[in-house]
């Protein structure tokens, strides 16, 4: 059954944009930090499919893949368009 309280809408960035993401903090505190970096993918079209198979509200599968400037590949609910540098 497709959960209608998860709204979806047009993201403004495509893959290749330079993204701000928010990332959690790898030391295992709950503190987040904005982090820069290229959006790889977006699971968009996959996500209202994803929604009624998997038959359950938790554990979701995340719309944004970003390659962080760092090296790390991360995954997310949302990102922002990354202002010109």
């Amino acid at each position: 059954m497709k959960d209608e309280s998860v709204v979806r809408e047009d993201s403004g960035v495509a893959p290749g944009d330079r993204v701000l993401v928010a990332v959690k903090s790898s030391d295992n505190t709950d503190e987040t930090a904005t982090e820069k970096g290229e959006l790889v993918a977006d699971y968009q079209n996959d996500m209202t499919e994803a929604d009624a198979e998997l038959g359950r509200s938790w554990a979701r599968p995340k719309r944004f893949a970003v390659a962080l400037d760092d090296g790390r590949l991360v995954f997310a609910d949302t990102v922002e368009s990354c202002p010109p540098s």
